[in-house]
């Protein structure tokens, strides 16, 4: 039986999401699912609590897009013993078209079209009878978090499916949809997909913009951890990085304008971020492995003990067995020593059996309520990495980087001598701060990292090519999903 891809019966994939809800089995029998749905303020708001819930699955930002296939691509473990090697240890793992990695490939096709699926359906939705929505503010927060999140997924969709963009932006990428419908629609060049991204994240900015509560608390004035809403306010508009609030929408256009080559608009708005004063650099990760004061945007991972920590243990994938040759290089212990936070045993990471290091950061322990199950897709940090990268001078790029550097309890760096000095210490840090947030590989496409700078690689591949950082679109999208076949 051929498998069903994006938007091939995408009705019934909208419809499933809602099947759970026990009020759909009491509704007249001459309204839709979706009529009843979306005929009350709270249906709007459960559409779009079920994206963010889709999105949150183990096939996408709950592993594969995280800590799982995206950090396996990036070289961030090492499980080698005398029986068998690890699959991303293969230089098979980098030909997309093996099964080695294709079918994880087709699966992240599949899965982020039917997020945008309902998201579109969604907004279709709000076109249609968003007249429902009497909360005031409420109709542009859900519609800018819709498009925000859609924007979100597309741009990782091009990231992966897309051309290295500095070297092709007219290379064909990936589909872009704003309507749930089948009809036949081709792949947009990146540079269009960029614009359409930016364009839709600026309408989002705009209708977040005096709605948005920013309520970011953890704790109630007094002090005490913050376990829900308070009588005066909405359960939908707290722990507000949990979502896609205004803030996360602006540091999303400083990564995507960063993404573009665009440095001055990645300047600004990584700017407005730091400056918003909600967010700080944490300097200490001891009962707070998640860093949360610096958490910009986050999913929440249903039941994350079970379904993320209890997997990442010492005999898991997750994990690396080598000091010398490979956790000292990947965390450039040599240079700048064990006193990061992100790397000391103990808080970055933990030891057993005296050689297998595990991960710490997504431990729960001494977490306040309103961030235990975070899975953090943009913090703070990234910030000022992406200041000292697009920063004017020198010296300014060494000092955004050294205010990270120093937060985590390692020395600065002196000035900068030139450019290439510059990427290699952001590039170190990139390896340090991003370790199980599928961020890594993101930035060696960016870059179009070659061998030696592709931490690991000389050790799997002779050499890279653009081949080794684009996804291809499933076979499948093309005889049923309405693309157009291109010419190879």
């Amino acid at each position: 039986m051929k498998k069903i891809h994006t938007y091939t019966l995408c009705l019934f994939i909208c419809l499933s999401m809602w099947s759970c809800n026990e009020w759909l089995n009491v509704h007249p029998r001459e309204h839709t699912a979706e009529e009843m749905l979306f005929s009350r303020e709270v249906g709007f708001k459960e559409a779009l609590i079920g994206a963010y819930q889709l999105a949150a699955r183990q096939g996408l930002y709950g592993e594969r897009l995280t800590f799982g296939f995206l950090d396996q691509l990036a070289q961030r473990y090492l499980w080698i013993n005398a029986r068998q090697e690890t699959p991303f240890q293969d230089p098979a793992f980098y030909d997309f078209r093996t099964d080695a990695s294709q079918g994880q490939i087709n699966a992240i096709w599949r899965d982020m079209y039917r997020v945008i699926a309902n998201l579109n359906n969604l907004l279709g939705w709000l076109d249609r009878n968003g007249s429902v929505i009497a909360t005031p503010g409420m109709y542009e927060i859900i519609r800018g978090e819709a498009l925000a999140l859609r924007s979100f997924l597309y741009f990782d969709l091009l990231r992966m499916f897309g051309p290295i963009f500095k070297e092709d932006p007219t290379a064909p990428s990936i589909v872009f949809r704003t309507e749930l419908n089948r009809d036949f629609r081709g792949l947009e060049t990146a540079e269009d997909m960029v614009n359409y991204i930016i364009r839709d994240l600026n309408i989002a900015r705009e209708l977040l913009h005096g709605n948005d509560p920013l309520n970011f608390a953890l704790f109630n004035p007094g002090g005490t951890p913050k376990m829900g809403a308070t009588p005066d306010e909405d359960p939908f508009l707290i722990f507000r990085f949990k979502r896609m609030n205004e803030l996360a929408v602006k540091a999303l256009l400083a990564r995507v304008y960063l993404y573009k080559g665009d440095h001055a608009n990645a300047r600004a708005y990584a700017q407005k971020v730091r400056n918003s004063g909600h967010f700080s650099l944490a300097r200490t990760n001891l009962n707070n492995a998640i860093l949360a004061s610096e958490i910009i945007f986050a999913l929440h991972i249903h039941r994350i003990e079970d379904n993320v920590t209890s997997r990442i243990d010492a005999n898991s994938s997750f994990v690396i067995n080598d000091r010398d040759n490979f956790f000292s290089r990947l965390f450039n212990i040599e240079q700048d020593g064990e006193n990061d936070f992100r790397v000391r045993l103990g808080a970055g990471f933990e030891v057993t059996h005296s050689v297998v290091f595990t991960m710490n950061k997504f431990n729960q322990t001494g977490l306040p309520h309103g961030v235990r199950g975070a899975m953090p897709l943009i913090r703070l940090a990234e910030m000022y990495y992406i200041l000292s990268e697009a920063a004017e001078t020198l010296e300014e790029a060494t000092f955004w980087l050294n205010q990270v550097r120093e937060a985590r309890g390692i020395l600065p760096l002196p000035v900068f001598s030139n450019v290439e000095e510059k990427m290699r210490a952001i590039t170190i840090e990139y390896r340090k701060e991003f370790f199980g947030e599928g961020q890594m590989w993101f930035f060696y496409k960016r870059i179009g990292a070659d061998v030696d700078t592709f931490f690991n690689m000389e050790n799997i591949l002779p050499e890279l090519t653009s081949r080794h950082f684009v996804f291809p679109v499933p076979d499948d999208e093309f005889l049923f999903g309405g693309i157009p076949k291109p010419v190879e």
